[in-house]
């Protein structure tokens, strides 16, 4: 049975592989490549792994490197196929919501994430010797790397405004007050929502209720026809027929 499992990653590979080629590539040359280029790595490493690698001992230790390697490939693959189909519409976002496209995203979170998997990954080396630590260390700081990188194009409200207004039903403010009881503090962020067909939320973050107000207004103007404001005769009509709140 465990021999069987390990067997999904090479086949989920060459998958990936095939479906590049076949359905891919016609609607996108470049999401093809990266989508192919980190299936067969994969897929190549697996088979290595199987037929020498009990010959070459640091071909194991490269394969977090080459994983994590394969895995960005696909993502970025997948990222520019969704692009390369949803092209800009030719919308001119207002300065206020083109600047958080540009947003640094706050790597803290990977950060302390990436501490503790090398700690894991100490641990499970049984304290292996440097040059393959490295390697593995390698591997974790790509895995950081990559997803700071998607947090930061990630701007899903941006990007619907941008290439898929057609998809916006709804835009209101949003506001969302955390209490510390321990600290005795209150913050509330604010924030302009946009509701899609697809019953999804995306937001745009904001530092005032008077800028999330403004930043909604402006979203509304984007998308005509969508809903401004809130309500929860609109929230309930937002969960059951979301297109029913565009005009």
């Amino acid at each position: 049975m465990l021999q069987d499992l390990r067997l999904l990653p090479p086949l989920a590979a060459l998958a990936v592989v095939v479906v590049a080629q076949t359905q891919v590539r016609e609607r996108s040359a470049r999401a093809a490549l990266f989508l192919t280029l980190g299936g067969a790595a994969e897929a190549g490493f697996a088979v290595a792994l199987h037929f020498v690698g009990h010959l070459v001992g640091p071909l194991f230790w490269l394969g977090p490197v080459i994983q994590v390697g394969a895995t960005g490939a696909v993502c970025y693959g997948l990222v520019t196929l969704r692009d390369e189909l949803n092209p800009p519409v030719g919308t001119v976002l207002p300065p206020a919501i083109a600047r958080l496209k540009d947003l640094k995203p706050n790597v803290a979170g990977q950060v302390f994430l990436g501490v503790f998997g090398l700690m894991a990954l100490g641990a499970s080396l049984n304290l292996a010797p440097p040059p393959e630590l490295a390697l593995s260390a390698i591997a974790v700081a790509a895995a950081l790397w990559g997803s700071a990188w998607l947090a930061r194009r990630s701007g899903h409200a941006a990007w619907v405004l941008e290439r898929r207004p057609d998809l916006v039903v709804w835009s209101f403010v949003h506001h969302l007050t955390v209490v510390n009881r321990r600290y005795g503090t209150r913050n509330t962020y604010w924030s302009a929502r946009l509701g899609l067909k697809s019953r999804v939320f995306v937001a745009l973050p904001a530092a005032s209720e008077t800028e999330a107000q403004q930043l909604a207004a402006s979203a509304a103007q984007l998308c005509p026809g969508v809903s401004l404001g809130y309500s929860p005769e609109q929230q309930s009509r937002f969960k059951t027929d979301p297109a029913s709140l565009r005009r």
